[in-house]
């Protein structure tokens, strides 16, 4: 397999050189196997309809509630797995290309609000609270 970098590189030059929705299919394709693994089988076209069909929102959305701790019922919209696949192979085809400002903590790979605190712990702000 490629090293990271080298991924990073391709996903950004094929990413600049998209005009058609069949250009960002084959982009999503070439990345599937990084992030599905290479046995993962490949999105159609007719999946990638499917996917932003605003026709029909509720079909690729399961609907189910959990118990809180305070007892009351907390509705979850979770994608079926399908959809669930292309978020996370789209994530990481965004986060490939996107490069975040030096300032920028949440959701963010590899920081976190521990991260941001510690750059205001020693503020004079922080310290009159």
């Amino acid at each position: 397999m490629k090293d990271s970098i080298n991924i990073r590189r391709e996903i950004r030059q094929r990413f600049s050189a998209m005009l058609t929705k069949y250009d960002f299919l084959e982009l999503v394709n070439y990345t599937r196997p990084f992030v599905l693994g290479e046995d993962s089988k490949p999105f159609t076209h007719k999946q990638l309809s499917w996917f932003y069909n605003i026709q029909k929102p509720g079909a690729r959305y399961h609907q189910f509630s959990i118990r809180k701790k305070s007892g009351k019922e907390r509705q979850i919209h979770a994608p079926v797995n399908s959809l669930k696949y292309f978020q996370s192979v789209l994530s990481f085809i965004l986060n490939a290309v996107f490069d975040p400002q030096p300032n920028s903590f949440g959701f963010v790979p590899g920081k976190s609000v521990v991260d941001n605190a510690r750059r205001h712990a020693n503020s004079r702000m922080f310290s009159m609270l």
